[in-house]
């Protein structure tokens, strides 16, 4: 750290002590007085805007794409993980995302096994194909094990498919009726 004394009078009619520094923004060496020197960051108003708004690149938690945001920001993540939108954190924070985000509550997913089954096979019956009523249609474990919730396991039915195949006996035809 350098010193300098200003060649101008103070007010106080003495010599005025000021001390280099370095700013923040533009690396340039700016003169201050002692009483500023562990809270000033920057040589003029300017530079202290900039230093504000400076942004971050990161990479986004849920697919993996670049994005820009507020260096201040960082501060409001709790887990450490960045998202480009509020699309992408909804898809990580649902039951098959990200655990590390997830709520407490949602333990591990296995009884949400319908609304997946629906987001992927639609809601239509996978033998006779009634989609009237979404009320009316359940989701079939194809191995009999309802604890196993892989939506390979998984396939959409109706009530009455539903019926026959737990029973094992002969489908009926769905005939739109």
């Amino acid at each position: 750290m350098k010193l300098k004394v200003s060649s101008e009078y103070d007010k106080g009619q003495r010599f005025r002590t000021l001390y280099a520094k370095e700013c923040k923004a533009c690396a340039k060496e700016f003169w201050i007085p002692k009483n500023r020197l562990e809270t000033a960051i920057a040589c003029s108003p300017l530079c202290r805007a900039s230093l504000r708004q400076m942004r971050g690149k990161y990479q986004c938690s849920g697919c993996a794409k670049f994005f820009e945001r507020r260096k201040s920001s960082e501060k409001n993540s709790r887990s450490g993980l960045r998202f480009c939108s509020r699309t992408c954190k909804d898809k990580a924070q649902a039951i098959e995302g990200l655990p590390e985000i997830q709520p407490r509550h949602y333990k591990d997913g296995s009884r949400a096994y319908r609304q997946r089954a629906f987001r992927l096979y639609g809601e239509q019956c996978a033998y006779c194909g009634y989609a009237e009523y979404v009320k009316m249609l359940d989701v079939h474990h194809r191995d009999g094990n309802r604890k196993n919730a892989e939506l390979d396991n998984l396939l959409v039915v109706c009530v009455w498919c539903h019926a026959c195949l737990t029973r094992k006996v002969e489908l009926h035809r769905f005939t739109g009726q």
